[in-house]
């Protein structure tokens, strides 16, 4: 939607441009973490607006804001957000409408889920600062001491800024930044279903020498039509949702026109979270049959400065660089769902379909954005702020899971008095699909911890740990390599790992798969099951003989295959027996000859299974080789 101030389109001589002045504020001390941007100039902006603004989005905004554990203070500022006060001079920057009263306010938030209602004060005994103290145009930086009121489980605080229209029937609109000096991880949107909207907000003479330095000369300008935000994914998904709202896609002569999104349902469904303004998926209604006013409008006049071609649309991009476009979205005043999926494509359902979608940082960029165009969005995860150079901020997470890898002398899994903790053990973290997030390696007391959101963990311990690491020559006693936990409200450290010396080398010795390809004769049996199908030795040898060419499920079947034998024949399991299983479990599902290639998400959690086998079947874990 277009927002225009009051005789702002009666514009019309360059006299007044020698009167303004822009202002930058007085920046805290430290580096700054922004949401949208920490450029006072570039025309980027978060907003929250009343009755007649048709936002789609709530008439308040809930922020995050995480501090690393250890620190004693932070500085949280904002950036005009004034609510459409007026300067000494009659002016007045980037809002728009009736002058309105906001509230900012601050609660510790130690679970990090939007639920804390602890009043935390901005400044001495104040925990709610007003708009009418807020300069127009400027920053206003507050420092607030940290406390055990804001502490997660993981040690790192957390808090919750609140902005608010405190009447939301008054027609105004507020664009506002936030920055902070607290978190390597930065500012977030809320995680819950709640839209949030941005604009790029020309809608006064104010805003003209900012934007157009060298008015009425169109460049330079600072605003070229992009945004970009960044969000965080903290594992691996199979499916990711955004929705765009309000984008008033459409050329304004028609030449391109909004359409309806196929995997968005029609009339007369609405989102849960849908405001009281928003229409049902449809051929957007507008001034020219798609937006109000149209995406690219006809550029005669003040619109000369206001279009930014091409027509709105965004990228996705994915941490490992995927990239999904969306060339057609949302028209006027209506919702469209984008979903990428790892499930067969079907354009009735999502828009794109790929073999994963990993764990990390996506970037969406939104080209086209014209100016005075309030558009919305609601994003599956919490958005990320930037730093002074536009680079996203690194997540800070509110939980931890762990926790120590010891030295079990009695061999009862459990960690007694007088069994130490082994130093240098390499730990790896998995989500639920099996793809690794990250490593750590164990302290002097055998403790290691992972910094984690809610989501259920796989802790594998490393398999170089058993070739020349630390656990060479020990076995598990608690179980293997492998334990998994989910973590909800609160830290999970019970992942632990005991391990003793191995069995004695009165042992066979393991033989590698090309030992038993060629050594029928030391078959201990006459047949094998392998993922619940049972094959004879000669069909076994057979398929172990067999190129794979590219398919991984030959690589697999014949390292288990000789795990198995090896078992068999007598050799300790206790390291590989949780492995064996897991690797029969993925034959089951995919069995020889099913065409799973190496770059293919089915191969995931395949590949640490293949590579652990083959260390066993080397003689690199808890039994000697067979010469």
């Amino acid at each position: 939607m277009v927002i225009l101030k009051s005789g702002f389109a009666k514009l019309g001589g360059l006299a007044i441009l020698g009167l303004l002045t822009v202002g930058t504020g007085v920046a805290a001390a430290g580096s700054m973490k922004c949401l949208p941007t920490c450029d006072t100039t570039d025309g980027r902006f978060m907003a929250i607006a009343g009755t007649g603004f048709d936002t789609l989005s709530p008439p308040e905004m809930d922020l995050s804001i995480a501090v690393p554990a250890g620190s004693s203070t932070f500085d949280v500022g904002i950036f005009d957000g004034d609510g459409g006060e007026y300067g000494p001079g009659g002016e007045a920057f980037w809002d728009a409408g009736l002058t309105a009263l906001f509230e900012y306010s601050l609660y510790a938030d130690p679970n990090a889920d939007g639920t804390g209602l602890l009043p935390v004060d901005l400044e001495p005994g104040s925990p709610t600062i007003l708009s009418t103290d807020m300069p127009d145009n400027e920053w206003r930086d507050f420092t607030v001491s940290t406390g055990s009121e804001a502490t997660s489980p993981s040690g790192n605080f957390f808090y919750l800024l609140k902005v608010r229209l405190v009447d939301p029937t008054t027609a105004t609109l507020n664009s506002f930044k936030v920055r902070t000096t607290a978190v390597v991880g930065g500012l977030t949107l809320d995680p819950v279903a709640r839209p949030f909207s941005y604009i790029a907000p020309w809608t006064a003479e104010s805003d003209i020498a900012v934007i157009y330095p060298s008015f009425p000369n169109p460049v330079p300008t600072t605003y070229d039509g992009t945004f970009r935000f960044y969000f965080d994914v903290p594992v691996s998904q199979d499916e990711l949702v955004l929705w765009d709202g309000d984008f008033d896609h459409g050329k304004w002569d028609l030449t391109e026109q909004d359409t309806d999104d196929l995997d968005t349902p029609g009339a007369p469904f609405l989102p849960s979270w849908a405001t009281p303004d928003t229409l049902p998926e449809g051929v957007a209604l507008g001034s020219a049959g798609t937006g109000s006013p149209p995406d690219d409008d006809s550029g005669e006049g003040f619109g000369a400065y206001i279009i930014r071609p091409p027509s709105v649309q965004y990228l996705l991009v994915a941490p490992d660089n995927q990239a999904f476009l969306n060339d057609n979205p949302s028209g006027n005043l209506e919702w469209e769902r984008f979903q990428i999926s790892t499930a067969p494509y079907n354009p009735l359902t999502m828009d794109y379909s790929t073999p994963s979608i990993p764990a990390g940082t996506y970037k969406l960029e939104i080209q086209g954005v014209d100016m005075l165009n309030l558009n919305a969005l609601l994003l599956p995860y919490r958005v990320l702020c930037v730093d002074e150079a536009d680079v996203p901020c690194v997540p800070l997470r509110p939980f931890l899971a762990g926790d120590t890898v010891f030295s079990d002398s009695d061999g009862d899994g459990i960690q007694d008095p007088g069994e130490p903790g082994i130093a240098g053990v390499a730990v790896e973290l998995h989500d639920a699909h099996g793809v690794l997030l990250g490593t750590a390696t164990t302290g002097a007391g055998g403790q290691y911890s992972f910094a984690v959101d809610r989501a259920s963990y796989e802790v594998r311990i490393a398999a170089s740990n058993f070739t020349t690491g630390p656990l060479a020559g020990l076995a598990s006693t608690s179980g293997g390599e492998s334990q998994t936990g989910t973590v909800t409200d609160s830290n999970v450290l019970s992942l632990d790992f005991g391990y003793r010396a191995a069995s004695p080398p009165s042992q066979p010795g393991t033989g590698t798969l090309g030992y038993w390809k060629t050594h029928a004769e030391a078959w201990p049996v006459a047949q094998i099951t392998i993922g619940g199908i049972t094959y004879s030795k000669s069909q076994a040898i057979s398929l172990m003989s067999t190129a794979g060419k590219g398919d991984k499920t030959y690589d697999l079947f014949k390292q288990l295959v000789a795990a198995k034998l090896n078992v068999l024949i007598g050799n300790d399991a206790s390291c590989i027996s949780a492995t064996i299983t897991a690797a029969d479990s993925w034959m089951a599902s995919h069995p020889v000859g099913s065409k799973v290639s190496a770059s293919s998400s089915a191969w995931i959690p395949a590949g640490p299974l293949h590579d652990r086998l083959d260390a066993y079947n080397n003689g690199n874990l808890c039994a000697p080789h067979r010469d």
